[in-house]
């Protein structure tokens, strides 16, 4: 019996965009992996700017993949990170944990993190024990040859493209700090993320805490 080919997409996800779902389709579509394990990273002390704690962002993915994909799609959200409640364990051992299930593993990154690779927390043993399953990002230019671990996410035939769609948490959370009420929140955020995470946004007021509380009215009216 073949072993399952797993695409782990790990990441902060503060909070998931319209763009990570659009990566986790473009694995099933071309084929590259057999299920995608979403993987909210635990608390980042090196990483200041993530707002969210682990687990309100652990279930807005779950919102997210739940309300976009169907029930046939093999896209599931882990707790493997944050459910011992310490810090993110890093790339190398969470790959080496997962590892333990007896199922083929790769970590999916973007085009502009594969320079980076020497310079992550144990390099030499990150790039000798893992794959990684490299897909485009809109605005980088594709390096030449890939390391040997890395494969590139590559369309399910020919002539097919895999959609790229640049919507980073940074300017989601950017558009809810700048909006002036509820109607303009809705107004900018549509689109850029699920509906359901939409709503949950708002309905609990995430990443509005440093507004002043003179504001309030305008977003429960």
């Amino acid at each position: 019996m073949e072993r399952r080919r797993v695409a782990v997409f790990g990441g902060a996800f503060d909070p998931i965009t319209m763009g990570h779902l659009s990566v986790m389709s473009s694995i099933l579509q071309a084929r590259a992996a057999d299920e995608v394990w979403v993987m909210p990273c635990g608390e980042r002390p090196d990483k200041p700017s993530v707002v969210l704690c682990p687990w309100q962002r652990w279930l807005l993915c779950h919102l997210a993949v739940d309300s976009m994909f169907g029930r046939r799609s093999r896209v599931y959200v882990r707790d493997d990170d944050i459910r011992t409640g310490e810090p993110s364990m890093g790339t190398l051992e969470l790959m080496r944990r997962l590892r333990r299930e007896d199922v083929d593993l790769a970590f999916v990154i973007g085009e502009d993190l594969v320079a980076s690779l020497p310079s992550w927390a144990n390099a030499s043993q990150l790039l000798a024990e893992c794959r990684f399953l490299v897909h485009a990002r809109p605005g980088i230019a594709q390096t030449g040859d890939l390391p040997a671990c890395c494969e590139r996410l590559e369309p399910p035939f020919p002539g097919a493209i895999l959609p790229t769609v640049e919507i980073s948490s940074t300017e989601v959370r950017s558009r809810v700090a700048r909006a002036a009420d509820r109607g303009e929140l809705e107004m900018l955020l549509e689109g850029l993320v699920p509906p359901a995470v939409l709503t949950h946004i708002l309905r609990y007021r995430l990443y509005r805490e440093e507004k002043d509380a003179t504001e309030h009215q305008n977003f429960v009216g």
